[in-house]
């Protein structure tokens, strides 16, 4: 990645001719590293709410919701693979008195991953394929441990990451995906 570098000139044209000496130039002044944006977004989103134009939550099958919620963040086919970080967390009440107070599990950690986003890319794990298998997880976890679903919800931190550099660096950061488990057919723990 090229470093990008910055000069301040002042009093070259102030509106006529002017003497060299008059004519101040600061010295060359640029990052010591290649600056490399995050955006990060915290703001609350619905997954069963994701591909509505009425914006009302709808029921589906859990690998459903999430092949509308990655559909839906690489709509845009703007590069062959991506690669993804994802954390899901259960989230419950003890007692409906108790909405404040709530309970968070971790339940999985996908490490940064490559996965393909389009169908033009055989080499790396399609994003069909890594949804099944986050699915097949909770899945999995909801049926050995059977947790309360009093005010449950799954919480989804996702990173994308761009692969224009040498080491993947987040590109995008959503930190409150959520999932009420009524919006989820079956249900988890059947």
């Amino acid at each position: 990645m090229r470093s990008q570098r910055c000069i301040i000139t002042r009093n070259e044209d102030i509106g006529g001719r002017i003497n060299e000496p008059f004519v101040f130039t600061t010295p060359d002044v640029s990052f010591g590293n290649p600056l490399h944006p995050t955006l990060r977004s915290a703001q609350r989103v619905n997954i069963a709410t994701l591909g509505r134009q009425d914006g009302q939550p709808v029921q589906r099958l859990l690998e459903q919701h999430l092949s509308v919620l990655f559909n839906a963040l690489f709509e845009t086919d703007f590069s062959i693979s991506s690669t993804l970080q994802v954390n899901v967390t259960y989230v419950y009440t003890l007692a409906s008195t108790l909405t404040e107070m709530s309970i968070s599990l971790p339940l999985a950690v996908m490490p940064p991953l490559e996965v393909s986003t389009n169908q033009h890319n055989d080499r790396t794990l399609s994003l069909k394929t890594m949804v099944g298998t986050l699915s097949e997880a909770i899945t999995t976890w909801a049926r050995k441990y059977r947790p309360s679903e009093l005010g449950a919800y799954l919480a989804f931190e996702v990173t994308i990451m761009s692969n224009l550099t040498v080491n993947p660096m987040p590109l995008l950061e959503l930190s409150n995906l959520v999932l009420p488990v009524q919006y989820i057919v079956p249900a988890l723990k059947s």
